[in-house]
């Protein structure tokens, strides 16, 4: 019997280098029936030209503008479904180093479980746990990953976990989903796009799992930088909580952001981290504005 056809969507803006470190590790994965696809976020730096230099035969998907990582992957996605043998869609991030036998272990995981429609994979980084999977904490409207609550000698004790949501960074996708259902919500850009796909699919009755066995090292931040990321962060929250949470969580996740967002801007400003600071009151304010899409990015890079 053959192996499921998976297609591996790496996802760059810049950072040609991070991306050729993540292609080599693909290279040596043990699975036998993928292929690869690298979108090139609109990077317009070189980024292709110096990939394609050390990877010649490589499939590259350029978009005409920087679509943030939800636009950019479903871009990728209708790309790779246009091959009808696609079994499985591979979200990775370009600033992941893959072990050999991720995928693997991937694999078998969605095919024990015919309702599970996503499967994670555990996030490492030297010696500490970056996002892999875990649950949404309603009353604070905050992710909290299975490893800040477990051990990883403790999750791993069994080869597949029920979780709520999944890392957007190496996301296996079953493609029967993809053609029938959502793409990522353009509306995020980038932060809470899979958390709010893998929750979608929650409420209409399939599953989200963890491969524990499945690892990769996940340096987190490498392309978009501390101060982008706030800023999608705290604007996109209240996004989120709008499509998900139940009326009764406002009563306390209202009052827990601001604090939250004040404590930050506040935080960093004492701090001198005025980049920060202000990435977060851009956010706040934009997420009481009501702003989606890539908002204020061109404030952010250069």
């Amino acid at each position: 019997m053959s192996t499921p056809r998976v297609a591996i969507v790496i996802l760059q803006w810049r950072r040609a280098d991070e991306t050729a470190a993540c292609l080599r590790s693909v290279a040596d994965l043990d699975y036998d029936n993928y292929r690869v696809l690298v979108v090139d976020n609109h990077s317009a730096d070189g980024s292709i030209e110096t990939l394609t230099t050390e990877f010649p035969d490589l499939d590259i998907h350029e978009t005409t503008r920087n679509l943030g990582f939800a636009g950019g992957c479903n871009a990728g996605i209708q790309a790779v479904l246009a091959d009808a043998a696609v079994d499985y869609v591979l979200l990775l991030n370009n600033d992941t180093r893959v072990a050999r036998d991720m995928l693997t272990h991937m694999v078998d995981a969605a095919e024990s479980d015919a309702m599970a429609v996503v499967v994670g994979a555990i996030n490492l980084a030297d010696d500490h746990h970056t996002s892999s999977g875990g649950r949404i904490d309603w009353w604070r409207g905050r992710y909290v990953d299975v490893l800040d609550e477990r051990d990883l000698a403790v999750v791993s004790e069994r080869s597949v976990i029920d979780v709520e949501v999944v890392s957007g960074s190496s996301m296996l996708i079953r493609a029967e989903a993809l053609r029938i259902g959502p793409l990522l919500d353009p509306g995020f850009f980038c932060v809470f796009e899979e958390t709010d796909w893998c929750m979608w699919w929650r409420r209409h009755g399939r599953r989200a799992l963890l491969a524990t066995r499945a690892r990769l090292d996940h340096r987190a931040g490498t392309t978009m930088g501390k101060p982008l990321h706030l800023y999608f962060r705290f604007r996109n929250r209240p996004y989120f909580m709008a499509r998900h949470a139940r009326f009764v969580h406002w009563l306390t996740f209202a009052p827990y952001f601001l604090a939250e967002a004040v404590a930050r801007v506040v935080g960093y400003t004492l701090r001198g981290r005025h980049a920060e600071a202000r990435a977060v009151r851009l956010g706040l304010w934009d997420a009481v504005r009501g702003t989606h899409g890539p908002g204020r990015l061109d404030q952010f890079i250069r």
